[in-house]
C-alpha cells in the first residue's frame, strides 16, 4: 500500500491525477477544486488563495486544514505545487506536520531569490541576466520582478519611480527564445525528462503572461545539452529534489538562466499518462531522503547518463509535439451549470461560475499536433463560448 498523499497548490490537479495514476490516495487544498481534480482526488478543498498575479495562500486555513489532515493520516505524505515560490517559510511550517516531497523549503527560499541564484550561476560558469536595484540605474532596458514569483505575469518594463522595497529587482531584458526543462534531481544525479519552448499569452499591463509550452525533440534543440547542464549544476547547488523546473531564454548562442520552479511545473503535462505516474512516484519517494549535500551532489556525472533512466517501463523520454496552453478570461465571463467544455480541456471550473478579466478559465492540452492543434482546440472552446458572451472573451497564446 503507498502512503496517503496530501497535495497543496493553487492547482492541485495535475498531480493529483498522477498520484491517483500512480495508485496513491489522495486529497487536495488548493484554490480552485476543479471539477476533474474532485475526480482524481477523494476530497479536494478549496481555500481560500489570493490573486493570480500573487498566488500566496491564506496561512491560516491552510495551516489549519494541513495540521488536520495530518492528525488523521499519520503516515501520509505533503506535496507542494505552484503557490509557495515566495512563502517558503509556511511551506516549512506545513513541512513540520508531514514529511515534504520534493525541494525542502531552505532549497526553496535560496533558488527563488534572484541574487543568490545569478550569484550561483557566476560560480558555475552560467550566464544570467544582469540585476541591480529598482532605481539604481536609468530604467531604459530593464524589467521589474518580484523576488520568488513565477509565471511571468510579474514582469513588466521597469519604471524609474519603481521603489525598493527589498521585495523587488530590475532585471536586465534580454532577447531569445524562452525555453524550459523538466527534469528530476536526487542524490545520483539529475535525469532531463521533458524539453520546451515558452509562449506568452500578453495583455498590456502583463506583456510576459504565461501562456503555454510546447514539447520539442532534444536533438533539434541546439540548446537542450547546455540547459542539461545548468540544471544539473544547480541541482547539486541549492540541493534540489524530485521533479524540478528551469527556464532559461535561448539566443541563438548562450542559454542565459532565467529562474528554477522548485517543485513539479506545468511541463510535467507533456509527458504521456504512464511516465506521469512514474516520476510523481520517484518525486514522492524522495520524502524519506535526506537532503543530499550539495559539495557532494555536485561531483561531475554526465547528465545524459541519467536519461535512459527515464525510460524506465517503456516511457518515451518526450512526447514530441505534446503541447498545453492556459486560456484567460479577457473580460468578464459568465459560464451556466449546462456548459459542456470541448474535448482537451483540463482544470474545468464547476458550472455556473464567472470569471473577471485576467482569470485562467481552464487549460488546453494535446499529445500532439503542436501549436497549431493547440490554437485549434483553444479556437473549438471560443466557438461555444460565443453564444454565450456575445463575443470574444477569452485570451491565450
Amino acid at each position: 500500500m503507498r502512503a496517503p498523499c496530501l497535495v497543496v497548490a493553487t492547482s492541485g490537479r495535475l498531480i493529483a491525477e498522477a498520484l491517483a495514476a500512480g495508485g496513491c490516495t489522495v486529497d487536495v487544498l488548493d484554490a480552485f477544486a476543479d471539477a476533474d481534480c474532485r475526480a482524481a482526488a477523494r476530497c479536494c478543498t478549496a481555500l481560500p488563495w489570493s490573486s493570480a498575479t500573487d498566488p500566496a495562500p491564506a496561512a491560516a486555513p491552510l495551516e489549519a486544514a494541513t495540521l488536520a489532515w495530518a492528525q488523521a493520516h499519520p503516515g501520509g505524505i505533503l506535496l507542494a505545487g505552484a503557490g509557495f515560490e515566495h512563502r517558503p517559510a509556511l511551506l516549512a511550517r506545513l513541512a513540520a506536520h508531514l514529511p515534504l516531497a520534493g525541494t525542502r523549503a531552505p532549497a526553496v527560499a535560496r533558488c527563488k531569490d534572484p541574487w543568490q541564484l545569478a550569484q550561483a550561476c557566476a560560480q558555475r560558469g552560467l550566464a544570467t541576466p544582469s540585476l541591480c536595484r529598482p532605481g539604481s540605474q536609468t530604467a531604459g532596458g530593464w524589467l521589474l520582478r518580484r523576488t520568488g514569483a513565477c509565471g511571468g505575469a510579474h514582469l513588466r518594463t521597469a519604471r524609474p519611480d519603481d521603489g525598493d522595497d527589498g521585495r523587488q529587482v530590475w532585471q536586465r531584458h534580454t532577447a531569445g527564445q524562452a525555453v524550459s526543462l523538466l527534469f528530476h534531481a536526487g542524490a545520483g544525479g539529475t535525469v532531463a525528462l521533458s524539453w520546451q519552448h515558452q509562449y506568452c499569452a500578453p495583455t498590456p499591463r502583463q506583456p510576459w503572461r504565461f501562456g503555454g509550452v510546447l514539447a520539442v525533440d532534444p536533438a533539434d534543440a541546439p540548446w537542450a545539452p547546455a540547459i542539461e547542464r545548468a540544471a544539473h549544476r544547480l541541482a547539486g547547488e541549492f540541493g534540489l529534489q524530485g521533479l524540478n523546473g528551469l527556464d532559461a531564454l535561448w539566443d541563438g548562442g548562450t542559454l542565459w538562466v532565467l529562474e528554477i520552479n522548485p517543485r513539479p511545473p506545468a511541463s510535467f503535462a507533456l509527458l504521456p499518462p504512464a511516465a506521469r505516474a512514474h516520476w510523481i512516484c520517484a518525486h514522492v519517494a524522495t520524502a524519506g531522503a535526506a537532503w543530499h549535500d550539495a559539495d557532494a551532489a555536485t561531483q561531475e556525472k554526465d547528465p545524459g547518463a541519467g536519461a535512459a533512466e527515464a525510460c524506465a517501463g517503456g516511457f518515451a523520454r518526450h512526447a514530441l509535439n505534446a503541447g498545453m496552453a492556459v486560456v484567460y478570461a479577457s473580460t468578464r465571463l459568465s459560464i451556466p451549470a449546462d456548459f459542456r467544455f470541448p474535448p482537451g480541456c483540463h482544470d474545468l471550473p464547476v458550472p455556473p461560475c464567472t470569471f473577471g478579466a485576467g482569470d485562467p478559465v481552464c487549460s488546453v492540452q494535446t499529445e500532439a499536433g503542436g501549436i497549431e492543434k493547440l490554437r485549434a482546440r483553444i479556437g473549438c472552446l471560443r466557438e461555444r463560448l460565443l453564444p454565450l458572451a456575445g463575443a470574444d472573451v477569452l485570451s491565450s497564446l
